[in-house]
């Protein structure tokens, strides 16, 4: 019986669908409008976000060419420059680059040289000598090598001169910069690293670059390397301050960061909170754009939003000009829904109806199917489905894959059905069962061929070995007492296995089995024969027959 199906009054339902199908029409509008909206923000805030980070490309590059400056200056002179003469320069740099924090020059000294060096350079700076890291970090004086590159003078508002006679190629990290400058023979930078002189963790890069006389010598083919120029960037103050006196960057918000970083040491800078961390997967929720800045040699990550992130579903007047043409159409089909509305309810009640119906009979048709193939006692495969079971096993034999069968005949079965009843016989198979349930694998077959019989077909079993195995788990877990109804049971098992080795039938097989099972029997019962042709062996046909 189809369910009862309530419909409203027409004029109610007409009022009610116009009304649904007005809301539809605003909101399609609508979301129409703002898409639109949204793709010419976007394409606005792309050309700005491209042109922002050109700038600030732009710039970082000039900020750089202070290296230049500052090596033009000391390879011009004919003399070594001197501390006074350094300091003065440096000075007009770090008024001239925001960011800059630190310079320094770090002359070549051959290892003959060095101790004349070492002592012109006290004149200056007070014991004063060539130093290197040592086991724990501390500056230790610097062992013997061919040439040195220690830092001679260094302008960072006076803080830093624990690090003077500091030798440049003795630490590993920054000899491997300097090095590729040399090679380069332009400036060359460290990763974002921390520096003393720039708060923020990570936030520091050291820039290098050699200094060669603005011309050979006379005898001189090329220039030789008089040293290196240092220069060290505070990225966060750098980038701030190119932004602030950018226009072109406003509006949008910036977040710079060390792509080979981790954690919240990736974090640079961060408007409108500089050196915030800030998750790249949250920036990159909304509307974005991704790209790389370059600080001397080294790119550091961008990711550009807008300062007011933009929604979807903005705000627009020119939805509500089409709303009327909507509403219009969707009267035009007021009455049809009305009449159609209950025949489409009623066939989709039939419909529910069979399908509710198809599947019950699906759940039947399946479960007919588990009860035919199954042992209505102990829900193991039944005969039927064991030969379906085989038949598989033999096509997969033929590709190559080996299996054994076992026969299991139950001893003294017969005396529990004929002193205790049925009712104890079949609570006592039920309990064989489960027993041979836990002594075989998932990928076997184990089941109930009728009476106290059973077979388990053993998947990759090819080996004596194997099978004995299993038959001897057999033999002691079925062999073990059984307490059924408050009477302790005691039986055992006789167990005859075949090996395939060879295209046989089913029922060739299954009579090998058996045929050893009995072997077994007339062998004293609970043992296990594995059935080996013989001339004293009875042939498999006359068993069969005999099995009859």
């Amino acid at each position: 019986m189809l369910p009862q199906i309530r419909v409203l009054p027409r004029r109610y339902t007409a009022v009610a669908v116009a009304m649904f199908a007005g809301i539809l029409a605003t909101i399609g509008t609508y979301l129409l409008v703002c898409s639109w909206e949204y793709r010419v923000t976007r394409i606005d805030f792309e050309s700005k976000a491209k042109g922002s980070l050109q700038v600030l490309n732009s710039d970082l590059g000039d900020a750089s060419t202070f290296l230049y400056t500052l090596a033009a200056f000391i390879g011009s002179n004919r003399r070594p420059v001197t501390a006074d003469e350094f300091a003065d320069f440096s000075a007009e740099l770090h008024r001239r680059v925001v960011g800059l924090r630190d310079t320094a020059w770090a002359p070549r000294v051959e290892l003959a040289n060095r101790p004349a060096f070492e002592r012109a350079a006290r004149t200056d700076a007070k014991g004063f000598a060539i130093k290197e890291f040592g086991p724990r970090r501390e500056l230790v004086p610097a062992a013997a090598r061919p040439r040195y590159y220690p830092i001679l003078y260094i302008e960072a508002g006076g803080k830093k001169r624990a690090v003077l006679g500091f030798d440049l190629i003795s630490d590993t990290h920054v000899a491997r910069t300097v090095l590729h400058a040399l090679r380069l023979g332009r400036p060359a930078a460290t990763p974002p690293m921390d520096v003393l002189t720039v708060k923020q963790r990570g936030a520091g890069i050291l820039s290098y670059m050699p200094v060669y006389h603005t011309r050979p010598r006379a005898g001189e083919k090329t220039r030789p390397v008089l040293g290196f120029v240092l220069g060290v960037f505070d990225v966060p103050v750098l980038v701030e301050h190119i932004l602030a006196k950018n226009s072109v960057t406003s509006g949008l918000e910036l977040y710079v960061f060390n792509p080979r970083a981790q954690g919240d040491r990736r974090a640079i800078y961060r408007t409108p909170e500089p050196g915030q961390p800030a998750p790249e997967s949250r920036l990159m929720r909304g509307m974005y754009w991704q790209s790389t800045v370059r600080i001397v040699d080294q790119q550091l990550g961008v990711i550009v939003t807008p300062a007011r992130a933009p929604t979807f579903l903005s705000r627009s007047l020119f939805g509500l000009t089409t709303l009327t043409v909507g509403l219009t159409m969707t009267t035009m089909v007021v009455t049809y829904l009305l009449i159609s509305l209950r025949r489409t309810l009623e066939l989709e009640a039939l419909t529910a109806s069979l399908e509710a119906t198809t599947v019950t009979l699906h759940e039947k048709i399946e479960q007919i199917k588990t009860m035919s193939r199954h042992d209505a006692l102990t829900g193991m495969p039944n005969r039927r489905l064991f030969h379906e079971r085989m038949d598989d096993a033999i096509r997969h034999f033929r590709r190559g894959a080996a299996f054994s069968l076992l026969f299991l005949d139950l001893d003294r079965f017969k005396a529990v059905n004929d002193t205790l009843g049925h009712r104890t016989g079949d609570s006592l198979l039920c309990e064989v069962a489960q027993r041979i349930g836990t002594c075989i694998r998932e990928v076997d077959t184990a089941a109930r061929l009728g009476g106290d019989e059973f077979a388990i077909i053993l998947a990759g079993a090819s080996q004596e070995a194997d099978i004995a195995i299993v038959a001897r788990r057999l033999l002691e877990r079925i062999a073990q007492p059984y307490a059924i109804d408050g009477q302790q049971i005691s039986i055992g098992v006789s167990i005859g296995a075949a090996i395939v080795a060879h295209d046989v039938t089913v029922d060739t097989l299954v009579a090998e089995a058996d045929l050893a099972m009995y072997q077994a029997k007339e062998a004293g019962r609970g043992t296990f024969r594995l059935f080996e042709k013989s001339p004293r062996s009875p042939n498999v046909d006359e068993h069969q027959s005999l099995s009859r």
